[in-house]
């Protein structure tokens, strides 16, 4: 019988070993990455920090769900240290107030990020959402509408 063997055998030793060499593979390439996938802030520590300063990157989302994974946010965010527009973070509204959620909203832009407002839709039925968070939403997800609301301009 012969074998062929497709793949590499894998050498790491520990999670981390991987995920250095996508950071070295990610090094290599001529293109600024986007992580549009979004990274989980909580596990962005000294060490992931420090090898996602070393890439071009273009864009990297984080998430800002709840009020509590506020706190993860801004840890990452301040280890990150990275300029607003390449730190976006999806924020998840609709299931809360409307004070409630652009209070969110613009906590994610004091801590740093730039918010890209995503209304919140079941997997079972089209939530069709009133204008006024159609609205916060568009506000929320366009750059330079969240810069403009955010210096006191009306959208």
């Amino acid at each position: 019988m012969l074998l062929i063997r497709v793949f590499p055998r894998r050498t790491s030793l520990t999670p981390m070993d991987d995920i250095h060499r996508v950071f070295d593979m990610l090094r290599r390439q001529k293109r600024r990455a986007i992580f549009s996938g979004g990274l989980e802030a909580r596990r962005i520590d000294d060490e992931i920090a420090n090898e996602l300063r070393s890439l071009r990157i273009e864009q990297l989302f984080l998430a800002a769900d709840t009020n509590a994974s506020l706190k993860p946010l801004g840890a990452a965010i301040k280890r990150l240290q990275m300029p607003r527009d390449k730190v976006r973070v999806y924020v998840l509204i609709g299931r809360e107030s409307l004070d409630e959620a652009l209070e969110r909203l613009t906590a994610v832009w004091h801590l740093g990020g730039l918010p890209f407002a995503q209304l919140f839709q079941p997997a079972d039925k089209l939530i069709e959402y009133p204008r006024e968070w159609k609205q916060l939403a568009r506000t929320w997800s366009r750059p330079a509408a969240t810069k403009a609301f955010m210096r006191g301009e009306a959208d």
